[in-house]
């Protein structure tokens, strides 16, 4: 056998090439018995012949693997026997870097037991494994893998394998001859036009060279605005963009959102008059709330100062979750505040006095959160901006040794987070 192995290795280094068709791979093993019944542990050589795949297929080689063992002993006896495995995997690669792979396979094959003794049969089996593939030169790659083999008579063995892969048979090509189908001096293979109509000076990718004298990206054959400034963005005929419609182009325009119709200066700034419409004390020009009310404390942008709302306190009949009428007025200042506050965001805590069970306050106390949740979301607030939480009868507010007390404690309270 190891005169074998070391002719193929010989035989295939004379045939080698970068660009290959197949590979040999002379092996060694070591079979683990798990479940091979009587069977010992025993060393194992062999030879696996793989033809690379072309692109499309689930595999990258299709390997077939021949392997014998020498005289393995039968457990308890003096009977031995050999065992030859003949095997075919399909094998997908993962490339690491440009010396080193790992690779996945899983096949077919057939165990022939020379002396079948103990139960144990010639049998068909599955198999598969992993392993990882080193290139230590163009011609040579160690290979290291582990089987696991399942026998259709129920009997388990894990191999491992130890082999030197050698490539050999240049691969043939299929591919048609690089043309030139538009004749314009570029193979269809890296061109990128390849319908160039004839004559037109193309550049390395096969594709016109068109002239742009201004650089804004319309050639000039359909540049109605040929000398349009560096920079400038343009339309699709060339021309600068004036984006607001107010005769002043984006690239000399300070105003770039004037109103339709507005009268605008050279820096496309509408004309306004010096007017304070709602006599906030922040002129019109510069007022991003122009319809405040009169007498509301205002910012440096006529807009209102909003002042967030002080504690909330709503107290609730014994044993009920529903808001009194007289109390709903309160919700209102909550929910203008948040509408007009992004960041903000309410807090609802709710609670129970301690006349019953633990358990059943803790619900009505998560009830009249809800209660009080529900009040908000009527008023336009968003629910992803109200935060629910029932405390039942754990956070009195005073003690409950009083019915004074216990309506103190009958409560929904409710804060503001920026």
């Amino acid at each position: 056998m190891k005169k074998i192995i070391l002719s193929s290795v010989l035989a295939a280094n004379l045939l080698v090439a970068s660009d290959y068709n197949y590979e040999i791979t002379p092996m060694v093993g070591y079979v683990d018995t798990k479940e091979h019944v009587d069977i010992e542990n025993h060393m194992i050589y062999g030879l696996g012949v793989a033809r690379n795949l072309e692109e499309g297929y689930k595999f990258d080689k299709l390997e077939i693997g021949l392997m014998q063992s020498g005289s393995s002993d039968y457990e308890d006896s003096k009977e031995t026997t050999k065992i030859t495995l003949l095997s075919l995997n399909g094998i997908k690669e993962y490339k690491i870097n440009e010396a080193f792979n790992l690779y996945a396979l899983a096949g077919l094959g057939y165990e022939r037991i020379s002396n079948a003794q103990y139960r144990n049969e010639s049998d068909p089996f599955f198999n598969y494994g992993v392993g990882a593939a080193y290139s230590f030169t163009e011609k040579l790659a160690l290979k290291l893998d582990v089987r696991h083999e399942l026998k259709f008579d129920g009997d388990r063995d894990v191999i491992y394998t130890l082999g030197l892969a050698i490539p050999f048979g240049q691969k043939s090509s299929n591919a048609p001859a690089d043309l030139d189908g538009d004749n314009d001096g570029v193979l269809d293979s890296i061109d990128q036009c390849p319908t160039t109509q004839a004559g037109v000076n193309v550049d390395a990718n096969g594709c016109a060279i068109v002239m742009d004298s201004d650089n804004d990206g319309v050639v000039d054959s359909q540049d109605q605005c040929p000398s349009s400034a560096a920079g400038a963005i343009v339309d699709a005929s060339g021309c600068e963009m004036d984006s607001d419609n107010d005769g002043v182009v984006d690239s000399q325009d300070q105003c770039r959102a004037t109103k339709e119709g507005a009268e605008v200066d050279a820096n496309g700034c509408t004309i306004i008059p010096l007017i304070d419409t709602d006599n906030d004390g922040v002129l019109d020009s510069a007022d991003l709330c122009p319809t405040t009310q009169a007498g509301v404390e205002v910012d440096l942008n006529g807009c209102e100062i909003l002042v967030k709302p002080a504690q909330l306190g709503i107290v609730f009949k014994t044993n009920s979750d529903k808001i009194k009428t007289s109390d709903i007025a309160k919700f209102e200042k909550y929910a203008n505040y948040v509408q007009k506050v992004d960041s903000a965001k309410i807090i609802l805590e709710a609670h129970t006095d301690s006349i019953g069970a633990a358990a059943y306050n803790l619900n009505l106390s998560k009830r009249r959160a809800d209660s009080a949740k529900k009040q908000l979301v009527s008023m336009g607030v968003d629910s992803n901006k109200i935060e629910a939480v029932g405390y039942g009868e754990t956070k009195p507010l005073v003690s409950n040794d009083t019915a004074e007390n216990r309506a103190k404690n009958r409560r929904v309270t409710a804060r503001i987070e920026n």
